[in-house]
């Protein structure tokens, strides 16, 4: 299995040496948070997700942490048709007009160390979400390639997997019920820890009792990564970052990715969740409006 693609490095000035061993040190005293599901939607300002989600993660480190340490990191799960991260690599998207951001590359093709106005950095790491011929979602994290939309789960997962990304089954409102439940079950059943990963969503409602599934997962030695899961909604553009998990190890933000992929492989590895879920008032809310949404799409 391979790990993440690398690409050369850049020479690094002693000035910079220092803010990075500075971000780094930042990071590890209170701990490196990281939202595990995140989607950047057009219709959502881009300048405004990162700042909410600097908030979200500084909170999530340190209540009374300020400073220019690296606030934390986002690992995407973009769709189909959408590719903001190569467009921020390549340059063909500049930050800076939207809203004073900048973008520093590092050692990795699959990570990026975004820096805003004011000295705040935030680490986004490349992944993508894949539907499939079932209709759930598998978010292939930490990926430079991934298989397309509408192969069976089963395949999907593998794929994933053999690519180097970490495969992650989200929840997602009633689509582990029935037989799609069932096979994602007899998934879990079947891989061995560390081959598939379940997701929690920041979307799912905080009352209520907790998906069957997850109890199935923890049994198994099968880890659930939370995220927040933005959707294409009013409002939305600002939870990137509020529900994640915190990393306990010192992240180099020269390569980024391998340290976080790395701890989430680790079993021993401890991942405190932070952050939480949405009420039931604004889940149903949500619901509503992505049902709207869906016929105002498919409406000719």
């Amino acid at each position: 299995m391979s790990g993440p693609s690398a690409a050369s490095a850049r020479p690094v000035s002693a000035g910079r040496a220092r803010a990075d061993a500075e971000a780094t040190a930042t990071a590890t005293a209170s701990g490196f948070p990281v939202d595990a599901h995140v989607h950047l939607h057009p219709q959502h300002p881009l300048s405004e997700v990162l700042g909410g989600a600097v908030r979200h993660l500084r909170l999530a480190a340190s209540p009374a942490s300020g400073g220019e340490g690296a606030a934390g990191g986002l690992l995407l799960a973009e769709v189909g048709g959408v590719d903001v991260f190569e467009d921020l690599r390549s340059g063909r998207r500049n930050l800076e007009r939207e809203g004073g951001w900048s973008v520093e590359p590092t050692a990795e093709a699959i990570s990026l160390v975004l820096r805003g106005a004011g000295g705040e950095r935030l680490v986004l790491v490349r992944g993508r979400q894949i539907v499939t011929a079932e209709s759930l979602e598998v978010l292939a994290l930490f990926a430079a390639v991934t298989p397309p939309d509408g192969l069976p789960l089963r395949e999907a997962v593998d794929l994933v997997r053999e690519s180097g990304a970490l495969a992650v089954i989200p929840w997602g409102f009633g689509k582990w019920w029935g037989a799609r439940g069932r096979l994602v079950r007899e998934l879990i059943r079947a891989r061995e820890p560390g081959a598939l990963f379940l997701g929690d969503n920041g979307c799912r409602p905080r009352i209520g009792a907790r998906p069957p599934l997850f109890e199935h997962a923890r049994r198994r030695g099968v880890r659930i990564l939370p995220g927040s899961d933005p959707l294409p909604l009013p409002g939305h553009e600002r939870r990137a970052g509020s529900y994640g998990f915190i990393v306990e190890r010192t992240i180099d933000l020269q390569s980024p990715a391998q340290p976080l992929q790395a701890s989430i492989r680790e079993p021993r590895a401890a991942l405190r969740r932070y952050g939480r879920r949405r009420s039931l008032t604004g889940f149903v809310r949500d619901q509503i409006a992505m049902q709207s949404l869906k016929r105002s799409v498919a409406r000719p």
